[in-house]
């Protein structure tokens, strides 16, 4: 009997540590499930933000948060027309204005010309 006890809670201490060490491995590897992106999605993701980091978030309820890293509806609209205009061939100061006549909000930066 007591044997037999003995090697229930030690089978049960250690199914208990093996389930906790699993979910916390897993848990600490999320970082790991991040959608990998080539090269070129890399290229063009940094020529938009860019772009985007010379105006704040036209939408009126972000506040002046920078185009570049607001998340918001109308900055998506705002970074993938930015995005399309740069596969295009578009230069960047032609975006920069057409960004600006239509959204609005540019940064008062010594860019401007």
């Amino acid at each position: 009997p007591f044997t037999i006890t003995l090697a229930v809670i030690f089978t049960t201490f250690f199914a208990f540590l093996l389930l906790f060490r699993s979910q916390n491995t897993r848990s600490s590897n999320n970082w790991q499930s991040t959608i990998p992106i080539s090269p070129d999605q890399a290229f063009w993701s940094e020529r938009v933000l860019h772009v985007a980091s010379q105006f704040y978030c036209a939408c009126g309820n972000c506040g002046p948060t920078s185009l570049d890293s607001c998340n918001c509806e109308v900055a998506r609209q705002e970074k993938n027309m930015i995005r399309k205009r740069l596969q295009e061939g578009a230069p960047e100061k032609a975006i920069v204005q057409e960004i600006a006549l239509r959204f609005g909000n540019r940064k008062n930066i010594g860019l401007q010309e």
